[in-house]
């Protein structure tokens, strides 16, 4: 009896550790004034009833997430801002309510990808990453699990190699992404990895 007691508590500490290893990224909530398009994040706006952040892992369904959000808003001057770019949940927020993830960092960059058409732009073309520590940019490909390494002579390469000038701290990961169709539309942002 003994003995399966302690297998059976080795099992669920196994489980816990393996869910609390799931990467994830935490994505704070906005709001946008129908009528001055004015953003504001939920954390400012207590009287909704919605959360400051959403943690959102490979398996959740941004959309679904969303719609739940939504249809907690009583007040139809307000909705949950979409469509957004990376910089949106980046820019002029406390830390606490920053975009940021925990867990490993190209799985974040699959997290991020797949907030495209919800969360974020249904034209976001998140195009190469770096994770501190990456030596060279690597280019995403959407809805994929693959990307690969931009190395010296690729196409890419050149365009890119401005910005591996900076240097980046532990944990954080530098974005090139597009926002148009013709991808003239440039963003490079940095995402921490959540404190």
């Amino acid at each position: 009896m003994k003995k399966l007691i302690i297998s059976i508590s080795a099992l669920l500490m196994g489980l816990a550790a393996s869910a609390a290893s799931e990467t994830t990224i935490r994505l704070p909530v906005l709001i946008v004034n129908t009528d001055t398009e004015k953003v504001t994040p939920a954390a400012y706006m207590k009287a909704l009833g919605l959360p400051e952040t959403v943690i959102l892992s490979g398996r959740t369904d941004a959309s679904q997430v969303m719609s739940q959000l939504s249809k907690k808003i009583k007040d139809g001057r307000y909705e949950i801002s979409a469509y957004g770019t990376i910089r949106h949940y980046l820019e002029n927020l406390e830390v606490r309510l920053k975009l940021c993830y925990v867990g490993n960092p190209h799985q974040a960059i699959d997290i991020v990808n797949g907030l495209s058409d919800s969360f974020l732009s249904d034209q976001l073309q998140l195009n190469f990453y770096r994770a501190s520590g990456d030596t060279h940019f690597r280019r995403t490909y959407h809805h994929s699990k693959s990307d690969e390494l931009v190395k010296v002579g690729d196409d890419d390469y050149v365009y890119i190699q401005k910005y591996m000038k900076l240097r980046l701290k532990p944990g954080q990961i530098q974005t090139l992404t597009a926002y148009s169709d013709d991808g003239d539309d440039t963003s490079v942002d940095i995402i921490e990895h959540c404190k």
